[in-house]
Order: structure tokens, then C-alpha cells, then sequence
């Protein structure tokens, strides 16, 4: 319980009066009669706050968030006379979230025996893995507005904060449509052409000569061209850096975030093209999910990596992409996301020639926004054009380093994370479309 506002400005009022009782002496008795008016109202209120019933608050929040997603938590109070006229709700989200509309001030009506009102607020997660509410915290207004009193109400939540899988969805409303280019994924196949005998068909104009199977044609007197589709049912494995590197960050989001996300697209779309989905973690939690086929596999992978995060652990990309081949029994795509250094080429070089007879390795590397952002900015200073310098030593030096990996015949992409996503889709396509796996 604590004073209001009100209370100490009435105190204060009284304690200046006091001093005026120095100078004219017959205000003693005003000042007396004031303060034990105070004092028996303050007494009077507080009494009467502790027989006012304490509403009844839930609670309703979606059992999962995706990352940086915004969403919207309800709080459903129901009050029984004799109810507050007020109350102030400080509710205890997460600490890793943004949030907005908090505190909320609700003045209840006292012309009903019961009922029931609505608050929210919004929030957003930045954060990824269990996260849970607690206790709702709540101050009660006394009668007289002396008084406040601090009380729980509810119940705690727990919640889930999963990688942003809102892309998912904007992406399967816009292959419906037939406009996946606007998230910068291009479209790869052309009618009729792939890797994989799909079903034979009447000619339609436009068609190449080399679809016409002439042996069909001369047989039905009607051009007849086979359709081929891309193949089917291959493997892919995700290699995922949870090292120290993947730390960095651009905006609210890691480099760690970012992957997870384009990960998660990618998983979507492959596993629509009948391809099976597995996963292996490095560089801090171990995790390993052996490939499946299905769209429910995005579920479990949704589930292996929503609370992983990054660590302080070096990461051994040699040793991981070895450990991840002993797994493997049939020619996979492993798809490797880092952030590469130049300290690995070398290792790197190595270990990709000798796994390429069996598997082909796709590395997606993660480069720093910032890098491109601090180009752009104006030399204003001499420890501007230092650093600078260090930048385009720094990026020259990488650049040579993803040249000598192109020439080794490593599949090999640097991209920023607001790119990512959209790079890597178009990568496994062209992957796909080229029969390279």
C-alpha cells in the first residue's frame, strides 16, 4: 500500500499551514481541527480499501510468437461490488520484449453488481525460446483516492517465440499468386523441362522440338510432348553455426535470427518440392534431426531450434560438416550457414573436395550490414578514413577468400541477412533446375 498523489499534497498543504500558526496564533486551532479531519479520512479510506473486492484477471495470450512479429495480449478483468473505481495494471511481460500500452488505467462503473471489461497492449518480441508472463501486477485506488494498494492477480503464462515464420506465409500467398518475385526469389522452371519423367501431354505452341517424343506422336497421329518436373524426394541437411560469429547484429535481429529465418523458408519450400529436411547445430548446442519428408517436418524443425541460441564456443566448421557425413547414407545437399573468416579457407577447401564425392555442399555466409553502412557515411575525420581503410582491408580480403573457394569448386554465397532468405531459395532452385544434386 502507498499514498497517492493527492494524500501528499494534502499533507504537504498541511505542514506549510503550521508555519503559518508561528505568525498568527489563533489558526492553532484551525490547524488542529484540519489535521485530525486528515488524519480520520485517511483512516476512514484506508479501512474502506481493504474491504473492496479484488478483481478477477486473466490473461490471454497466443502460446506462440514469431520474432519480431508484433502481437497483441488481452487482459480480462471481472470486478464484484464492492469494486475499485480505478485501477492501474503494470503487467510483467518478458524481458524480451518491446512493448506498448503499458501501464493501463481502468475506472470501473459502480452501477452493476458484476461485470466483466477488456484492456490490451502490444508486443513484440526480440527475442527467441520460452518466455514466460508473470503475475499481473495491479494498484487499487481507495474510495477517497488516498490511498493505493498494490495487489497479483491471474495467472503466470508461458509462451514460445519461434523464428519468423511469417514468411512462410507471405510466401506461400504469393506462389498461390504467382508473384514469389516480390520477395526476390526467382522463378526457375520452365514448361515443361526438369530433371524427372513427369507425364506426357498434347503439344502446346511454345513447347521446345526436344520435348516431342515422335515415337508417341506417330503412334496417336497428334504431337505429344513429355513433361518432366524437378526430382523429387532428395536430401537436404541444414548446417547451422550457433558459434560466437553468428552473434553479430544487424538491427534488432542477430546474424543467428536472420539464418534461422532464411532457414525456415527454405525448409518450407523444399519440403513442397517432395525433398526430405534434416538438421544438425555446431559451435554450442548440439542438436541433430535426421531428414524427413512431409510438411509437418517444419514443425519439428520449428521445435529443435526456437530456443537455441548463439554461444561463446569457437566453431569447428571442418569437424562439423565430418560429423554431419557420418549421419548421412544417400547423396545429400548440405547446406552450411556461417559466417566464413579467411582463417577458414584453407580447412574449409579441404574438407568440401574430399565430401564432394559423395554429397555436394552449399555454403551460405553471413556479411555484416554495418560493413556497407559505414562505406556510404561521409569521411569527416581522420579516424573515419582509418576505419575506412580497415573496412576495405577487411572486405578485400574476404572477397579473395570467397574467390579461392569458387575455384576449389565449392558452391559459395556472402549476403547480408536482409537477403538471405531469398538468396538461399534461389540457390537450392538453381541447385535443383541444374540436376546438380
Amino acid at each position: 500500500m502507498k499514498p497517492t498523489f493527492g494524500l501528499l499534497i494534502a499533507v504537504f498543504m498541511w505542514f506549510f499551514l503550521s508555519l503559518c500558526c508561528v505568525f498568527f496564533e489563533f489558526m492553532v486551532w484551525l490547524w488542529l481541527a484540519l489535521g485530525l479531519i486528515l488524519l480520520i479520512i485517511t483512516i476512514i479510506d484506508v479501512i474502506a480499501l481493504f474491504t473492496l473486492k479484488i478483481p478477477q484477471m486473466r490473461r490471454s495470450v497466443p502460446h506462440a510468437l514469431s520474432l519480431g512479429v508484433p502481437a497483441k495480449v488481452e487482459i480480462i478483468i471481472t470486478t464484484i461490488k464492492p469494486a475499485p473505481s480505478q485501477v492501474q495494471i503494470f503487467d510483467h511481460h518478458p524481458p524480451g520484449f518491446h512493448v506498448q500500452g503499458l501501464p493501463r488505467r481502468i475506472s470501473f462503473s459502480a452501477s452493476k453488481q458484476s461485470r466483466e471489461y477488456r484492456v490490451s497492449y502490444g508486443i513484440k518480441p526480440v527475442q527467441r525460446g520460452n518466455m514466460e508472463f508473470a503475475l499481473i501486477d495491479c494498484l487499487m485506488r481507495s474510495p477517497f483516492g488516498i490511498w493505493h494498494r498494490r495487489v497479483f492477480c491471474g495467472h503466470k503464462n508461458t509462451v514460445r517465440v519461434y523464428p519468423n515464420f511469417r514468411a512462410v506465409s507471405r510466401y506461400t500467398l504469393l506462389a498461390v499468386a504467382g508473384k514469389v518475385e516480390q520477395l526476390g526469389i526467382r522463378k526457375q522452371q520452365r514448361r515443361g523441362q526438369g530433371s524427372e519423367f513427369h507425364q506426357l501431354r498434347e503439344y502446346i505452341p511454345g513447347d521446345s522440338v526436344r520435348l516431342i517424343d515422335w515415337k508417341i506422336t506417330s503412334k496417336y497421329h497428334k504431337l505429344i510432348c513429355r513433361q518432366y518436373q524437378e526430382e523429387q524426394d532428395q536430401q537436404i541437411v541444414f548446417l547451422l553455426d550457433c558459434g560466437f560469429r553468428m552473434h553479430t547484429k544487424d538491427g534488432e535481429l542477430s546474424h543467428f535470427d536472420s539464418a534461422l529465418n532464411a532457414l525456415i523458408l527454405l525448409a518450407y519450400v523444399a519440403l513442397k518440392q517432395g525433398d526430405s529436411i534434416g538438421l544438425m547445430t555446431f559451435g554450442g548446442q548440439k542438436r541433430w534431426l535426421a531428414p524427413r519428408r512431409g510438411i509437418s517436418t517444419l514443425n519439428h524443425i520449428l521445435n529443435t531450434v526456437y530456443d537455441l541460441d548463439t554461444s561463446l564456443s569457437p566453431s569447428d566448421i571442418a569437424g562439423a560438416i565430418e560429423d554431419v557425413i557420418i549421419h548421412l547414407r544417400r547423396r545429400t545437399l548440405i547446406i552450411l550457414v556461417t559466417n566464413i573468416r579467411e582463417e577458414d579457407t584453407e580447412n574449409l577447401i579441404s574438407t568440401v573436395q574430399t565430401a564432394k564425392k559423395r554429397h555436394l555442399i552449399l555454403t551460405a555466409s553471413v556479411q555484416e550490414t554495418v560493413l556497407k553502412t559505414s562505406l556510404a557515411t561521409k569521411i569527416r575525420t581522420f579516424s573515419d578514413s582509418l576505419k575506412n581503410s580497415s573496412i576495405y582491408t577487411y572486405l578485400n580480403v574476404r572477397a579473395e577468400s570467397t574467390k579461392r573457394l569458387k575455384a576449389a569448386g565449392a558452391l559459395y554465397f556472402d549476403e547480408i541477412p536482409e537477403k538471405l532468405p531469398a538468396a538461399l531459395v534461389n540457390r537450392y532452385l538453381d541447385i535443383k533446375t541444374k540436376g546438380l544434386l
